[in-house]
């Protein structure tokens, strides 16, 4: 149900997207950014692992505008969560950290400016995940991952809003949903260790 509520804000907002050239809003070749943000977790059974899903991801971005409107994405976030848990199974309490961290490579495309000073974006692409357990973490190998590592592969897509604060900065919000399948469950956002994140950051336009 949360995936299919993104989806339907996604295709509302992205209508906006698509409407028109981003002609009046500040034209950079390239932009860098720092965000950060809260992120919720979709695999199955995380919490009785780690106790929540939630957790306050960080991260950074770089682009490269081939036009006004279409700029090509690279960026990455890392969302770390510690636990101690009493595990049945071990009839002790365990300790535990899960780090993971994701690269998003993809396309953003730019609405037309509001007043100058404020525009909505589209976001697609690939996800590249990166996921360790760490101390006496035994998520991972319950899934039938023993060296408590994966690696998998999905997608993103986001939306969001930009205005500028400075000739060259940007203050930007963002909603994103990302997904990459892992072990088993009853659909997919019971398979994914992807989630939803939203969060706030700055950009600079460099040149």
């Amino acid at each position: 149900m949360k995936i299919r509520w993104f989806l339907f804000m996604a295709i509302l907002l992205g209508g906006v997207t698509f409407s028109g050239q981003a002609q009046s809003f500040g034209y950079a070749k390239i932009r860098l950014g720092v965000n950060g943000g809260i992120f919720r977790i979709s695999v199955d059974k995380y919490p009785d692992f780690y106790g929540s899903r939630v957790g306050y991801p960080f991260g950074g971005s770089v682009s490269y505008a081939i036009s006004p409107s279409f700029h090509i994405t690279l960026q990455a976030k890392q969302y770390q969560k510690a636990a101690t848990k009493y595990d049945n199974s071990e009839r002790k309490n365990l300790n535990r950290v899960w780090r993971e961290r994701w690269i998003g490579l993809g396309i953003q495309q730019y609405s037309i400016s509001f007043n100058e000073k404020m525009r909505s974006y589209l976001g697609f692409g690939l996800a590249f995940f990166f996921i360790e357990e760490k101390k006496e973490g035994n998520f991972l190998s319950r899934l039938g991952y023993g060296n408590g590592k994966i690696q998998p592969t999905g997608f993103y897509l986001s939306v969001g809003f930009e205005r500028f604060l400075l000739e060259r900065v940007t203050l930007g919000l963002e909603i994103e949903l990302s997904s990459a399948g892992v072990g088993k469950g009853g659909g997919l956002e019971a398979q994914s260790i992807g989630g939803i994140y939203a969060g706030i950051g700055l950009n600079w336009l460099i040149f």
